[in-house]
């Protein structure tokens, strides 16, 4: 996923950009009060930085399958569900 994917992605859902730093990131802030740092160093997010995205939004009430979905992330095979026989 790229970062203005991303951007874009918290803005349509009630995500606020706050002013930004010198540091070259930019901070957002969304219900539940959580503040997500985005870098403006790499035009494409790495997966792990995604999965903490993840982390941290399910915690506060986003659902899982729901945001895997949007963002385009697959499932790893061994937490997919299991077909019965």
């Amino acid at each position: 996923m790229e970062r203005r994917e991303l951007e874009r992605w918290l803005k349509w859902n009630g995500f606020a950009e706050l002013p930004r730093r010198s540091s070259g990131h930019s901070y957002w802030r969304g219900p539940g009060g959580l503040t997500l740092s985005i870098t403006a160093h790499d035009k494409e997010i790495r997966r792990g930085i995604l999965q903490q995205y993840l982390r941290r939004l399910e915690a506060v009430g986003f659902d899982r399958r729901r945001l895997v979905r949007e963002w385009g992330l697959a499932t790893h095979a061994a937490s997919a569900p299991k077909e019965s026989p």
